[in-house]
């Protein structure tokens, strides 16, 4: 009885061990790597924040390093049950954007829905005391300009970032009390703004911001002329739209536009690649044909593959009536090379 017992342990281990040879086996042989987010392939290409320290229920204002005024008053800050916080350190972190190209290294656009929006200036501002997350209740926020334009009027955005890869789409809130509306002052035809808190200073104004983290300066654009498609054509199948990202820059109105990967629940600034043509096509919710002919442009596409960068930069006067496509051609490059092309942007 012990020797029939045995053989039957036996028996059975190697019906085991054969098993699990073979589904490992076929494991092996379906088993793909996962794909990393853009958000991550990229994240080191982000600025590094800006920080202050401002006390909790004082009247304060600082100036961001490119001239971002925040003026926070004494019920400007709440913690997560919405109770104003009335001391205590209040540790800021800032992020300025105001030219494409830093928009480009943070991961945001100009974009609201299928809108173009020319931009004042973005900035992404984090707050926290004692290392907790504190909220806004009320604050200031200024975008400084060096050469502001009578029009259009400006209107403050809030971010949206709820994608993996953190594309930032802007959405103006519904009421005058959570969005405001500025323009400059206006003499003499010129639209300006001086001795501003205490120090000369020119730009938009907004007195009651209601959401931290990413504030836009906006105007929506409209264009009398029909939009187009934009298309990157890669030099071989290994760029894809996993591991690259293609950006429309239109310089005349400070707008940036990127893909992101697609996913099936979001469908705002997806790539759709056509593998057999090796071409990222743009698409913003679900359309093709997504910025107006005759404007300038600067295509700028960037890889990253295995950890090394690959950067491609072309412009031209005017965007095709019949559409952009172009071939980018993909030169290995550091990542400080390709921040210094985006800085001088």
């Amino acid at each position: 009885m012990t020797g029939i017992l045995r053989n039957t342990s036996l028996f059975c281990i190697a019906i085991v061990v054969a098993f699990s040879c073979k589904k490992n086996t076929d494991n092996t042989s379906t088993l793909q790597p996962a794909t990393v987010p853009l958000n991550q392939l990229f994240d080191n290409l982000r600025s590094t924040p800006q920080t202050f320290t401002v006390t909790a229920g004082r009247d304060t204002v600082v100036f961001g390093s490119q001239g971002t005024m925040l003026h926070f008053y004494p019920n400007s800050f709440k913690n997560a049950s919405g109770a104003i916080i009335t001391s205590g350190s209040i540790d800021l972190k800032l992020v300025e954007m105001y030219k494409p190209g830093d928009m480009i290294r943070n991961r945001a656009t100009t974009m609201q829905g299928k809108n173009l929006l020319t931009s004042g200036g973005q900035i992404d501002l984090r707050a926290t005391i004692n290392g907790q997350k504190v909220y806004a209740n009320k604050y200031g926020i200024g975008y400084f300009q060096n050469n502001a334009s009578a029009t259009p009027m400006m209107e403050l955005f809030y971010g949206n970032v709820n994608n993996v890869d953190s594309v930032v789409n802007w959405e103006a809130k519904d009421t005058t009390l959570e969005r405001d509306i500025a323009w400059l002052g206006d003499m003499n035809g010129r639209n300006y703004i001086t001795t501003a808190y205490g120090r000369p200073w020119m730009g938009y104004v907004f007195d009651s911001a209601s959401d931290l983290e990413y504030t836009n300066c906006d105007a929506f654009y409209y264009s009398d002329s029909p939009k187009v498609s934009v298309t990157a054509i890669m030099p071989d199948a290994t760029f894809t739209p996993e591991n690259t990202q293609v950006y429309l820059v239109l310089p005349t109105i400070n707008c940036a536009m990127s893909t992101v990967q697609s996913t099936s629940s979001y469908n705002f600034g997806t790539a759709r690649y056509n593998a057999s043509e090796k071409a990222i096509n743009m698409i913003n919710e679900g359309q093709t044909n997504i910025v107006p002919s005759g404007m300038k442009y600067i295509l700028i596409v960037i890889a990253n593959k295995s950890g090394q960068y690959y950067y491609s930069k072309q412009s031209g006067d005017a965007i095709p009536h019949n559409g952009l496509k172009l071939k980018a051609t993909m030169t290995p490059d550091s990542k400080d090379n390709v921040l210094a092309m985006l800085s001088a942007m």
